[in-house]
Formats: C-alpha cells, sequence, structure tokens
C-alpha cells in the first residue's frame, strides 16, 4: 500500500514518533513524505521513503503593535492553508494515477479471462450456486 505521510511537527517526541512509524510502517508499505520546510523536516527518515518532497514556508516576524501583527498572522495563515491545498491536490493527482493504473489492470484481467467468466455465468445461471470443488473444475 501506498502512503502518504505529511507533517509540520516540531522537535521533540511527537516528531520521533513519527519518525518510528514512518520506519515501521516502511517495511509493508511504500511512504511518501511532505513537509513544510522551516527547520522541522525528518532528516534521519530518507531511508524508509520512496518520495519526499519539502514545501517552502517561513512565518513572517511579528513587528511591535497589535495591528501589525494580525496583519502578519492573517498572512500566515492565508499563506499556510494555500500551502495545504496545493498538498493536497499533488496526493489527489497521485491517488488518481494509482486508481487508474488498478482500474486497467482490473479491465486487463477481467478481458484475459472472459471465457472463464463465462462458464461460471453460465454454471450460475442453471444452478444458482457453485460449491467449492464444482467451482475448482471450472478451472481445470
Amino acid at each position: 500500500m501506498k502512503i502518504a505521510v505529511f507533517h509540520n511537527l516540531p522537535l521533540g517526541g511527537a516528531r520521533r514518533t513519527l519518525y518510528e512509524q514512518i520506519k515501521n510502517l516502511s517495511k509493508r508499505h511504500t511512504i511518501d513524505l511532505y513537509e513544510i520546510g522551516y527547520e522541522n523536516h525528518l532528516l534521519e527518515a530518507n531511508e524508509f521513503v520512496k518520495f519526499r518532497k519539502k514545501y517552502d514556508f517561513t512565518l513572517e516576524n511579528n513587528i511591535p503593535g497589535i495591528f501589525n501583527r494580525l496583519i502578519k498572522d492573517y498572512r500566515n495563515f492565508i499563506s499556510l492553508r494555500n500551502l495545504q491545498r496545493k498538498i493536497a491536490g499533488e496526493i489527489d493527482t497521485e491517488i488518481s494515477k494509482i486508481l487508474t493504473e488498478a482500474q486497467k489492470k482490473a479491465i486487463d484481467n477481467l478481458t484475459k479471462h472472459k471465457s472463464l467468466l463465462r462458464k461460471i455465468a453460465d454454471k450460475l445461471i442453471k444452478e444458482e450456486t457453485i460449491e467449492g470443488p464444482e467451482f475448482d473444475k471450472l478451472f481445470k
């Protein structure tokens, strides 16, 4: 399974836990890592991820004064919201690729085994059920 992980965790226990989760998940899954680039990337996770994308984002320095601070906070919020939408869009695109590929494989398999599927359908139309040994005979 392919898993997308997004993080913007600061240094500390939560980030270490995320690292351990990525490490364990990578044993059986493909991990793509998306992170916001303000000095809290998981450098040590490189060996466990297949794809990694770092997005540039910096908080604007807050100038003294409540009004200036509110303006800066609002700009940071809008900027971060737009970045999250961009990340979500990229993840959605990747999911669409996976689904399209899976659909093609399913259609190929159904086409490849069309005669067997017709045998099964004919048998089910006649008898409504097929028991295990009878079902196995159809494959031989």
